[in-house]
């Protein structure tokens, strides 16, 4: 049956009355995707402005901001704390709706392409009261409801397990690392320790001009800072032409070759790349060429892992920055070629595995959308 969104929630705003000692707030960025919840105490009198709602159990929140999929189902801990007037709030007729369905509901691919389109504002956009007040939803029976919601429960379940599993597989990696060469920094295993730029050539690259066009476009591969996340890297966002290649130099860096992203914004900077095709690149990427003394992939996953340290060598202005020199300083442990290869005998392994999960995860992402789309709207 069709209802309007807010004959079976209304939309509630009630104010925080005044209160001793502290509360727990949630603003918007307080809350992942997961209902996770990580607010800050504050007082009556010293809470931000915005802090200015209470809710009650089965109640359910959602971020009224353009993109930003927020959405909360209040249980009987979290009625306890005070949440941003930049949610909306809707409670749920407990004889007509399930909250657990509604939450889904809210959380699905076609509600909020329709919370989206129906957001307005100069700056900031988001959604009104009067917008949310038009959104109209199909109800099914409770029984229906609450099958549905079992049905999106256990998958997310299962989501949420492999993401475990992968973070868990990661661990291992370092575990491995650490149990066969020791720590890097303090070397404990006293294994060889050499400066980068003692076992390797070092460069960067450059970036053509925008103005002109025909020197994107191509097929060769250049690579960002961006698209340094601890991966290997199979393709680019953007590929230059041989004429855009030639205005930086038509310099190439051949397969195995190590990126580390120079500077960049957030957590940009440190962060490593692995070539598993030939590339150019942009200046914030330092280039760590190949050579036969040394294992490509082996060296990847230790830099991979001395990400803290990378990031702590950045210095100068408002954005602390590597540069070629730092990078080449940079110490590296040098076991025998021989126990590199022994490593990444395991790391070949943990690809296997970590693909398998990664599969899965995408597999169980699809099956709930699809349960989405045919429980909510297409």
């Amino acid at each position: 049956m069709q209802y309007k969104l807010t004959e079976v929630a209304p939309l509630i705003a009630e104010r925080v009355p005044s209160f001793e000692g502290e509360k727990l707030y949630v603003a918007t960025g307080s809350l992942d995707d997961r209902e996770n919840i990580s607010g800050e105490y504050v007082t009556y009198k010293d809470r931000p402005s915005r802090a200015d709602l209470i809710v009650k159990r089965n109640d359910l929140c959602f971020a009224r901001m353009q993109d930003t999929k927020k959405i909360c189902l209040i249980t009987e801990k979290k009625e306890k704390f005070i949440y941003s007037t930049g949610f909306a709030v809707i409670r749920p007729n407990l004889d007509i709706i399930f909250p657990r369905f509604l939450y889904h509901l809210l959380n699905s691919i076609p509600f909020q392409i329709k919370k989206n389109s129906l957001c307005s504002g100069a700056t900031q956009k988001a959604i009104t009261n009067e917008k949310i007040n038009s959104i109209e939803i199909e109800v099914p029976d409770i029984s229906e409801q609450i099958r549905i919601a079992k049905i999106l429960d256990s998958a997310e379940v299962i989501y949420r397990n492999r993401e475990l599993a992968i973070k868990k597989l990661g661990e291992l990696a370092k575990s491995v690392f650490i149990e066969m060469f020791g720590d890097r920094k303090s070397n404990n295993l006293k294994l060889d320790k050499l400066p980068l730029s003692k076992i390797a050539s070092i460069s960067s690259g450059s970036t053509p001009s925008r103005s002109e066009s025909d020197l994107m476009g191509g097929d060769i591969l250049w690579i960002k800072t961006t698209e340094l996340v601890g991966k290997k890297i199979y393709d680019s966002q953007e590929k230059l032409s041989k004429k855009g290649l030639q205005s930086i130099g038509g310099k190439i860096n051949p397969e195995n070759s190590i990126l580390v992203a120079m500077y960049g914004q957030g957590q940009t900077r440190g962060r490593v790349g692995l070539l598993s095709a030939a590339a150019a690149t942009n200046q914030a990427c330092g280039v760590i060429r190949p050579n036969e003394t040394f294992s490509s992939n082996f060296m990847f996953w230790q830099l991979k892992f001395a990400y803290e340290d990378l990031r702590a060598l950045g210095r100068g202005g408002n954005q602390e920055n590597l540069n070629l020199q730092l990078l080449g300083g940079f110490e590296v442990l040098m076991p025998p070629l021989s126990q590199q290869l022994a490593y990444d005998n395991f790391i070949a392994k943990y690809e296997a595995a970590n693909a398998s999960f990664d599969s899965y995860l995408h597999l169980t992402s699809k099956l709930i959308k699809m349960v989405q789309l045919e429980s909510y709207g297409n």
